[in-house]
């Protein structure tokens, strides 16, 4: 089963990846992993660095993908973030978007979460 789920993940990292290039994203990096997890898609724009997270689902019986993307998530996907923006000079804006990928299609949802509050890594 994790081995399927890890297949699964990669296949959906690739058409996310594809879907962005093609609206002009540059890729930046992928599965960046650090003790709070992993970062699947780094990406970046004119105005933003963009930490992508990537989510599929074969069926909606569980929900839509992109609501796995819970408070907890979005606190590690937020400190990895800092670990990976750490020693870079930002020029941009940060911004944390959700490719969600169902049988119903590819969504993505830009500004997915703010960050608020303080924090550490």
């Amino acid at each position: 089963m994790k081995g399927s789920t890890r297949l699964l993940g990669e296949v959906g990292e690739k058409k996310a990846l594809g879907y962005l290039e093609e609206k002009g994203y540059q890729f930046l990096g992928s599965n960046f992993h650090t003790r709070w997890g992993e970062l699947d898609l780094i990406m970046e724009t004119q105005s933003h660095i963009v930490f992508v997270e990537v989510k599929q689902r074969l069926g909606t019986s569980h929900g839509e993908p992109e609501e796995a993307v819970t408070a907890y998530k979005q606190k590690h996907l937020t400190r990895a973030a800092l670990i990976y923006l750490k020693g870079r000079p930002l020029t941009k804006g940060i911004r944390f978007d959700v490719i969600s990928l169902s049988p119903s299609g590819i969504r993505h949802i830009e500004n997915a979460f703010m960050v608020e509050g303080p924090y550490y890594y």
